[in-house]
């Protein structure tokens, strides 16, 4: 069974927000592969991301357990906000 995620992206100026909803591990590990090619793409353009700026946000009702639910820019942990 394949998940088509529905990402948006939002840029403005040095700005960027994705955003999408996870119900599942599979949607988690394509969210993960967009944030995984959105750091490739600074790296290969020489425009770091400050990982101490960037968090997850959880809004709505969980469908995974938040332990489950960990995204990385590169090899840096980001932090978690509650809604």
């Amino acid at each position: 069974m394949y998940s088509i995620l529905t990402l948006i992206a939002k840029l403005y100026a040095d700005d960027d927000k994705l955003y999408t909803e996870v119900r599942s591990m599979s949607d988690l590990f394509l969210f993960q592969d967009c944030q995984d090619s959105l750091y490739h793409w600074s790296c290969v353009w020489q425009l770091p991301i400050s990982c101490l700026k960037c968090c997850t946000i959880d809004t709505g009702k969980p469908a995974l357990a938040s332990d489950e639910c960990r995204c990385y820019l590169g090899t840096e942990l980001l932090g978690e906000q509650k809604s």
